[in-house]
């Protein structure tokens, strides 16, 4: 596995640590949607991966908040990444003041740490920002992210527009600012949710088109399934649903004000 140095992202007193440049930039979109000056200035560290950091105490004087990032088991129970060791969960939960994992369905690998600490852990994807961008119309579909084969299948099948690997930051924006909806492929056969990737599409005022999401999101209503657009209409409306039935109810700022009583 490649080694990355850790990149620290400052924004205000809130400082988000990310071992990968996936990570980093799933960090820099967590900020953006940081608008409110209260808090930005926490004093929280936010450890953005938790599979690629070694458990850390917290730096004194701040608090300590780590992102569980993985998919380890899917929605219905099947465990996923073979990469993520449950222990280190584990520690970090002790360590950290809290943790979100972005998945509910990942609370069974936490064991009785999760049942003992369950006051610390949050379950979700609690990702979204404080002002939800409007729907910005677009041209066609766009998926970005690692190709695989099974990746590589469905973009062909369906005529997705594919952008080439490690596009990131202004290039990436720039990319989905043109997009009619933003294309969700799961890596591996599931029924889960790439919270990430739909914090990239929400912040460029996009839809979402994806393979079957987790609960509490529902096909036709808060995103597409594979297949042709509908009407600029339609893709407003979905988009207005998704607005304020997941992202306003899965903000990134409810998980740092707790951290502010914890």
């Amino acid at each position: 596995m490649a080694q990355h140095t850790e990149e620290r992202i400052a924004h205000g007193a809130l400082v988000f640590v990310a071992p990968h440049p996936v990570l980093a930039e799933l960090a820099r979109d967590l900020a953006r949607g940081i608008t409110d000056p209260a808090v930005m200035a926490l004093p929280v560290d936010i450890l953005v991966g938790l599979h690629r950091l070694r458990p850390r105490l917290p730096a004194r004087g701040r608090r300590q908040l780590g992102i569980q990032t993985e998919q380890i088991r899917d929605a219905e129970g099947r465990p996923m990444w073979k990469k993520v060791r449950p222990g280190r969960l584990r520690k970090h939960l002790l360590a950290c003041h809290r943790v979100l994992d972005l998945s509910v369905s990942n609370a069974p690998v936490y064991g009785l740490a999760g049942r003992l600490l369950r006051h610390r852990l949050d379950f979700g994807p609690y990702v979204f920002p404080q002002q939800i961008p409007d729907f910005v119309p677009g041209k066609e579909p766009v998926f970005f992210g690692a190709a695989n084969d099974r990746r590589a299948d469905l973009v062909a099948r369906h005529g997705i527009r594919m952008l080439p690997n490690g596009v990131f930051g202004a290039a990436l924006a720039a990319e989905l600012a043109g997009a009619a909806a933003v294309v969700n492929l799961h890596y591996t056969e599931g029924v889960y949710t790439e919270a990430p990737r739909l914090l990239a599409a929400c912040l460029a005022g996009k839809p979402v088109m994806s393979e079957p999401l987790a609960p509490p999101l529902v096909a036709g209503r808060h995103y597409l399934p594979l297949g042709p657009l509908p009407t600029q209409p339609d893709l407003a409306a979905l988009q207005a649903r998704f607005a304020t039935e997941i992202a306003a109810r899965h903000r990134f700022a409810e998980i740092l004000l707790k951290m502010r009583r914890a």
